[in-house]
């Protein structure tokens, strides 16, 4: 339930920042966000985030054909779960 919100919540988020391109959104979907900012080298995303206390991963994440369905090759994903929580984070 929780891990179901939370990923609502985020992907009405994301959707609103512009040049935010979500992949993958289908409905019921939980616990991952994959995306990619125009403009944007994901890595160089992944640290920008990193710097603000959002941890994230960036690449292939070992998924070459999904990537590959959506015409990239690397994008920035975001997990979340129980340990997730909304609003701004505060770095150790």
């Amino acid at each position: 339930m929780y891990e179901e919100q939370l990923t609502a919540y985020a992907m009405r988020a994301l959707s609103t920042v512009p040049g935010i391109r979500l992949l993958g959104t289908a409905p019921g979907k939980i616990g991952v966000l994959t995306f990619l900012q125009a403009g944007a080298d994901p890595m160089d995303l992944a640290g920008l985030l990193d710097r603000r206390g959002v941890a994230v991963r960036a690449r292939h994440h070992c998924a070459q054909p999904a990537l590959a369905a959506y015409g990239v090759t690397s994008a920035v994903r975001a997990s979340l779960a129980v340990y997730t929580r909304r609003g701004r984070s505060t770095p150790w």
